[in-house]
């Protein structure tokens, strides 16, 4: 079997087929980590939900009745 260089695919395997499993979001730890990486500002002040806090934002809105 030939080892791949970097940078090349190993046939049949793809990134896009790796289970990574159900990603859980601790607010107080990202915002702790986001001043170590670039990216979004939202992210770094916290204005984000987490799974649970959308869970529960939408089953709120989807309880009132449409006008």
């Amino acid at each position: 079997m030939e080892i791949p260089k970097m940078g090349q695919l190993i046939k049949d395997k793809d990134i896009w087929d790796r289970e990574v499993g159900e990603l859980i979001v601790d607010r107080g730890l990202t915002q702790t980590l986001a001043d170590r990486q670039r990216g979004s500002v939202r992210i770094s002040l916290g204005l984000f939900y987490t799974k649970e806090e959308y869970e529960a934002k939408r089953k709120e809105i989807l309880k009132k009745p449409l006008p």
